[in-house]
């Protein structure tokens, strides 16, 4: 087998295969990415310039863009800007000389990005063999760039994203619909942020779908500052009460008020097998609520954190919230220090 220039070749199970160093190059990376820039016509962007030949010790497997200084609100990284990064990455798919592989984490926060980059970046989902982390929040991302996020997570698709984070962004509820697509086929992401993504009740609905599959591995679901009050609360119990791996459910200013009746949701929580966490905090749940939950859960040891609304009154908050253990140890190794 001829080697390739800069490549290297090792022994595996009696064949040589062949490594390309390059794979795994940011500055070999910022070369294509500059060329690629060249091709479509668009000058390469200083943020990623800034980042891809940094000195940080992750810069070959992380990559990220946003504002780094307090005092900056955003950074600017086009549509235009992203297609050419990703197709950097990526590579010419109709010669194989070069194609980035070492990527695990992408964080693109607070950049202007809307749909057409999202939708380059769901391409990359499709073709990169290691992207565990992917955190698009504070963008303009909206139902297409979430129908296509959906597409690339579906089942056969993409089997290596485990953290997907889309905080922020105005997704609404036929975003999560279109996303939802796909989660609900999806065995292997563990964590899904949504906050304050405008997500209704009918999202709700999207959400219970992903949380029935079978063989899903979610573990961690935040859908903090979304209006699905009572309603939504109620649909998505409904997932909760089929799902077996769910660990930390985050639903803080859902829009739950004193008059609500929490008593299904309650129950569905008493019967929950899997989950150890709930934010149920910036909710006004109201004191009447707070018993019904108190004697719902009073049997469900396995819940160590719930987090409710401090506008309660002290007896009833003292007996509804549950703090960790460790957080609790950790305030009197502190005194003691200071001792």
């Amino acid at each position: 087998m001829t080697k390739k220039k800069g490549g290297k070749t090792k022994e595996s199970k009696g064949n040589k295969v062949e490594v390309n160093p390059d794979e795994s190059d940011p500055l070999i990376l910022f070369k294509h990415y500059s060329k690629q820039c060249s091709t479509i016509g668009i000058p390469v962007n200083d943020a990623i310039k800034a980042e891809l030949l940094s000195d940080s010790p992750n810069v070959h497997c992380q990559l990220l863009l946003g504002p780094k200084e307090k005092n900056k609100s955003s950074t600017n990284i086009g549509d235009g800007d992203c297609r050419a990064l990703m197709h950097a990455i990526l590579g010419n798919e109709e010669n194989d000389s070069f194609k980035y592989t070492a990527m695990e984490d992408i964080r693109i926060w607070s950049s202007n990005l809307s749909d057409d980059g999202v939708i380059a970046i769901a391409k990359l989902l499709r073709k990169s063999p290691k992207l565990k982390f992917l955190d698009l929040s504070y963008n303009h991302i909206s139902t297409r760039g979430a129908s296509s996020l959906g597409s690339s997570l579906c089942s056969g698709m993409n089997d290596t994203l485990l953290t997907l984070k889309l905080d922020y962004n105005v997704l609404g509820s036929q975003g999560v619909i279109c996303l939802a697509k796909g989660l609900k086929l999806n065995s292997t992401l563990e964590k899904l942020s949504l906050n304050y993504c405008n997500i209704n009740e009918d999202g709700c609905k999207a959400l219970k779908d992903i949380l029935c599959f079978q063989r899903t591995s979610l573990e961690s679901l935040h859908i903090d500052g979304n209006a699905i009050g009572i309603q939504g609360f109620e649909v998505l119990s409904k997932g909760l009460e089929v799902c077996k791996t769910l660990k930390r459910l985050s639903i803080a200013e859902i829009g739950l008020i004193p008059s609500d009746d929490v008593t299904s949701c309650g129950e569905m929580l008493r019967n929950n097998k899997s989950l150890e966490d709930l934010d149920l905090s910036r909710n006004c749940i109201g004191d009447a609520n707070a018993e019904k939950l108190i004697s719902l859960l009073q049997d469900n040891k396995r819940i160590k954190v719930l987090k409710v609304t401090s506008s309660l009154s002290l007896s009833l908050y003292e007996k509804l919230s549950r703090v960790p253990i460790q957080l609790k140890g950790s305030k009197k190794s502190k005194k003691k220090k200071k001792k």
